[in-house]
């Protein structure tokens, strides 16, 4: 199924400069949550879609919500976070859904582990799936993992536990999703507060 995904035009002109300002954090040394992730996922995958509108197929009938909880606790674009003893500014590439340590976190659709693994900084206990047509799904501040790489994963199946760890202000589950081209909203698809897909497919 192919959905349609549009950004209004003051979302699009706020992430049209995420390349000026990416460039003026890692300038001045301030995370940007992709640290040495670099090294595993293609640099162009950190960037945003910065077209205003693009299309995305996969089997709509077979996606499950990441995690049996619908409040997000920040959203996709800029944000202002106080992450030591000041506030930076960063480029959030994903949403962070509240949910206490221990929730389980299930894969939203069919694929293949690409990344499992734990960073010290930045997303803590990570897993990274492959789906379909080059689609993929981040889960970040896991608990614990309970996936390896290359394994093949069916939709709803448990992949972790939700946590706190990483560069992490609280229990919550940090879930982003990027094709080839880059980052986008996961909001311009998933529905957070019913929890299922948003009804803008144009075919089957």
């Amino acid at each position: 199924m192919t959905f349609q995904l549009k950004y209004g035009f003051l979302l699009f002109l706020l992430f049209s400069l995420q390349g000026i300002l990416h460039a003026q954090l890692n300038e001045n040394n301030i995370n940007t949550e992709t640290m040495d992730f670099e090294r595993v996922i293609p640099p162009e995958r950190f960037n945003i879609i910065q077209n205003t509108s693009f299309e995305l197929s996969f089997d709509a009938e077979n996606y499950t919500h990441p995690i049996h909880a619908y409040s997000l606790s920040c959203r996709f674009g800029l944000r202002n976070l106080k992450l030591t003893n000041k506030y930076e500014m960063g480029v959030h590439r994903g949403v962070d859904i509240v949910a206490n340590t221990g929730t389980h976190v299930y894969a939203i659709l069919d694929g293949v582990v690409r990344i499992s693994q734990y960073q010290d900084k930045g997303y803590g206990n990570v897993v990274v799936i492959r789906h379909k047509d080059g689609l993929e799904s981040l889960y970040a501040h896991l608990k614990c993992r309970y996936v390896s790489v290359e394994q093949k994963i069916v939709s709803g199946e448990c992949i972790g536990l939700s946590g706190n760890t990483g560069t992490s202000l609280g229990p919550h589950l940090h879930f982003e999703l990027s094709t080839e081209s880059g980052r986008f909203d996961p909001g311009l698809l998933i529905d957070f507060k019913k929890g299922k897909l948003k009804n803008i497919q144009t075919e089957k």
